[in-house]
C-alpha cells in the first residue's frame, strides 16, 4: 500500500498536507501564551476588539517593533476562530502547512513529478520548523515569504534559458513573497534573497538574465504594497511613546564574536536532517558546469545560495543562529534531489544493499515524523509550565473593583498576564484596564489613588528598586504577587 501512495503522484500534496496536519496542528490552544508570544497575538486581538487595524497598539502603545504582519494575521485568523491562543498559533501553523506544499510543488517542477513528495517532506519534517510552526511568532510567517520569493528567483532566472522568460505565476510568487516577508519582519530575509539572487544569476545561463526584466516588475509590486506600510511606520516611530527597533541591534552586538563566526555550523547542525543534502551538493558542485541542465543548475544555486546567505550573515555580525532559519528554506529541494541520487544509485546495486538504500529515506522520513508527533504534548506542557497566564488568572482573583493597572517591564517580559488578567477578570464581572507606562515607571512616579501597579522584582529588573520608598510610607499598598518562568511581580494600590 505505501509503494502504491508513493507512486501515485495524486497523492503527493495530500500527503503532504496530512502530514503537516498531525505535526503543527494538534493541541494548539492547549496551553497559554508564553514567551514572546503575547507581543504578537495581543495587539491582533486589540485590532479585533477596537476595530482598529492601524498602528499595532499593545496595552494603548503604539509598538512598532516589529512590522505589523503578524497582528493582522492574528486578527484576521482570531475574526474567524475566536480570540484564542489556537487562533493566534493556527497563523504559524498554516504558514508552516503551507512552506510544505511550496517545497513540494517547486521540487516536482525542477526535478521530477515523483520527488515531489520528497521534497515536501523535507520541509515538513524538519525540526528546525517544528517548534515556529506550532507558535504565534513571526519565525514561521516570514519563512514563508522568503521561501516563495527565493524559489521564484531561482525558477524565473534558472529556467528561463529554456522557457524563455518566467511566467506571470512566478512574478506573482516573488512579489507575494516579498510582501508577505517585509510585513512579517521587514528587512531580515534580504541576505536569504540577495544570496539566491546572486546565487540564481550565476548558475543560469547568460541569455536567463533577460527574465530580470520581469523580476523588477515583481520587485515594483511588492514595493508598491510596503512602500505605504513603511512610511506609516516612520511617521509613527517617530512619536515619542511610540515603542520601536532598529535592526542594528542584531548586527555587530559586542562580546558576541565567537558567536558571529559559529553561525554557519550552527545554522548547518539546526537544519538537520535536510542539510545533510549540502555535503553531497558541494561535492558534486565541480561537476554541475553551466548548461548542464535544468535540475543541477537549479540545485546547484539552492546549494549556493545557501552558503551565500550564511556567509552574508556573519558578514553582517548576526551572532544568533535563529535568524539564519530563512535560509533553511533553500534546503528541501535539495534534499529532494539527494533522495533522488541515493534511489536511482541503490536500483543500480542488485541484493539486499540496494534494498535497503531504497528503504532508508522512507524509514527515515517515517522516523522523524513520529519522533515530533510524539513531541507535542511534552511542547505543549512545558508552553503551559512557562506561560503567564496561570499567573494572570490568580491576579484576577485578588481584584475586587474595576481599576486601571500600569506596568513596564512585566510587559516587556510576558504581556500575557495582564492579558490572561484582563479576561478572567471581566468573566467574573470586573473591568481591568491594563496601560503600559514606560515613561512614568522608568521615573518612578506614583499613580493616582486606586491605581494598580505591576512592578517586576527579580534580578532582571530593578523597576520595584525606585519605588521602595513609596511602598515604605504606605503610599503604596501590597495587593498579590506572582511569578511566570524566572519573573516575578508584585501588584501594589496607590493610595
Amino acid at each position: 500500500m505505501l509503494r502504491r501512495l508513493l507512486a501515485d503522484r495524486r497523492t503527493h500534496l495530500p500527503a503532504v498536507a496530512l502530514v503537516c496536519l498531525c505535526v503543527y496542528w494538534p493541541l494548539l490552544g492547549v496551553s497559554g501564551l508564553a514567551l514572546t508570544e503575547g507581543h504578537r497575538a495581543i495587539p491582533g486581538w486589540t485590532m479585533l476588539e477596537t476595530g482598529r487595524w492601524w498602528p499595532p497598539v499593545l496595552f494603548e502603545q503604539v509598538y512598532l517593533r516589529k512590522p505589523p504582519g503578524m497582528p493582522w494575521a492574528v486578527a484576521a485568523s482570531s475574526a474567524l476562530l475566536g480570540p484564542t491562543e489556537f487562533a493566534a498559533r493556527a497563523v504559524s501553523a498554516l504558514a508552516a502547512t503551507l512552506m510544505a506544499l511550496v517545497a513540494a510543488a517547486f521540487t516536482r517542477r525542477w526535478i521530477g513529478p515523483r520527488w515531489g513528495l520528497a521534497g515536501g517532506l523535507a520541509q515538513a519534517l524538519m525540526p528546525l520548523f517544528f517548534a515556529p510552526g506550532r507558535s504565534a511568532e513571526i519565525e514561521a510567517l516570514n519563512c514563508l515569504g522568503t521561501q516563495l520569493a527565493a524559489l521564484a528567483l531561482v525558477d524565473a532566472l534558472v529556467f528561463a534559458r529554456v522557457r524563455g522568460r518566467p511566467g506571470h505565476g512566478t512574478i506573482v510568487l516573488f512579489a507575494l513573497g516579498l510582501v508577505v516577508a517585509g510585513l512579517a519582519k521587514g528587512p531580515a530575509a534580504a541576505p536569504v534573497l540577495v544570496a539566491t539572487l546572486l546565487a540564481a544569476g550565476w548558475c543560469a545561463a547568460p541569455g536567463s538574465l533577460a527574465a530580470g526584466g520581469r523580476l523588477a516588475l515583481g520587485l515594483l509590486i511588492a514595493g508598491g504594497c510596503l512602500f505605504p506600510v513603511a512610511r506609516e511606520m516612520l511617521q509613527h516611530a517617530r512619536a515619542a511613546d511610540a515603542v520601536v527597533q532598529s535592526p542594528s541591534v542584531f548586527l555587530w552586538r559586542g562580546g558576541k564574536v565567537s558567536d558571529v563566526l559559529t553561525l554557519a555550523p550552527a545554522a548547518l547542525v539546526a537544519s538537520l536532517p535536510a542539510s545533510l543534502a549540502l555535503p553531497w551538493g558541494w561535492r558534486r558542485f565541480g561537476a554541475w558546469r553551466r548548461g548542464a541542465g535544468r535540475r543541477r543548475a537549479a540545485l546547484r544555486a539552492l546549494c549556493l545560495g545557501w552558503g551565500l546567505s550564511l556567509l552574508l550573515l556573519t558578514l553582517g555580525g548576526v551572532d544568533n543562529p535563529r535568524y539564519a532559519m530563512p535560509a533553511a528554506v533553500l534546503l528541501p529541494p535539495l534534499a529532494a534531489g539527494a533522495v533522488r541520487a541515493l534511489v536511482l544509485r541503490a536500483r543500480a546495486r542488485p541484493g539486499p544493499q540496494g534494498t535497503t538504500l531504497r528503504r532508508l529515506p522512507v524509514a527515515s522520513g517515517l522516523a522523524l515524523f513520529l519522533v515530533l508527533v510524539a513531541l507535542i504534548y511534552p511542547s505543549e506542557r512545558r508552553r503551559e509550565r512557562i506561560s503567564g497566564r496561570a499567573g494572570g488568572i490568580a491576579l484576577a482573583a485578588a481584584l475586587e473593583k474595576d481599576a486601571e493597572i500600569w506596568a513596564s517591564d512585566l510587559v516587556e517580559a510576558r504581556p500575557e498576564v495582564l492579558e490572561s488578567a484582563r479576561r478572567a477578570a471581566g468573566r467574573r464581572g470586573v473591568a481591568l484596564r491594563p496601560v503600559w507606562r514606560r515613561t512614568e515607571l522608568a521615573a518612578g512616579l506614583v499613580p493616582p489613588p486606586g491605581t494598580l501597579l505591576a512592578l517586576r522584582r527579580d534580578a532582571g529588573s530593578t523597576e520595584a528598586e525606585r519605588y521602595e520608598s513609596a511602598i515604605a510610607t504606605g503610599a503604596l499598598r501590597l495587593v498579590t504577587s506572582g511569578g511566570v518562568h524566572k519573573f516575578r511581580f508584585e501588584v501594589y494600590r496607590a493610595r
